[in-house]
């Protein structure tokens, strides 16, 4: 939600997912679970409820003004502390509104964003099944901490495009 700031989108990557697992379980053993997991567990509770906290998260980001305190007028431990981690919080978050149906251009820019979604998912999945990795080997963390940091700019520049081409 946080890397594409849409609702709807992400609700469809969340349904995007499911079928694939689905139709992938035959080849993954971890993807044969059974109905209710998929869609009470997995789609209307898990993914759903972290998109709407998603969302949430986003509106309170959106309004956040900054008050630069030098660390010191602080009284508070816990107030140092946050203002610690604000430190690593950009100044403005942009609100995406990604209007996919206003042209072609930016129709196919969306599925085109889902698809790549969609493969960078399942790519997770095959690359420890493949190369037998167990899920907590650093090389899983390590691609996920590179490829999260830039799917955020990667967005953002796409979305910037499709605003301002």
């Amino acid at each position: 939600m946080i890397i594409v700031r849409d609702f709807w989108i992400c609700q469809l990557l969340s349904l995007g997912f499911e079928l694939l697992e689905y139709s992938l379980e035959h080849q993954l053993a971890n993807f044969a679970e059974c109905w209710w997991d998929h869609w009470l567990m997995d789609f209307l509770i898990c993914n759903s409820l972290g998109i709407i906290i998603g969302q949430m998260t986003l509106k309170y980001l959106n309004i956040k003004e900054y008050h630069w305190h030098g660390l010191w007028n602080i009284q508070s431990y816990r107030g140092k502390v946050m203002r610690v981690f604000q430190q690593f919080t950009p100044y403005s978050w942009t609100r995406f509104d990604w209007k996919p149906t206003k042209s072609l251009k930016r129709w196919l820019a969306v599925i085109g964003i889902m698809c790549m979604f969609e493969i960078a998912e399942l790519n997770t999945f095959y690359l420890k099944f493949i190369l037998w990795i167990p899920p907590p080997h650093f090389i899983n963390w390590g691609r996920m901490l590179i490829l999260g940091p830039a799917a955020v700019v990667a967005i953002r520049e796409t979305y910037q495009y499709l605003e301002d081409p």
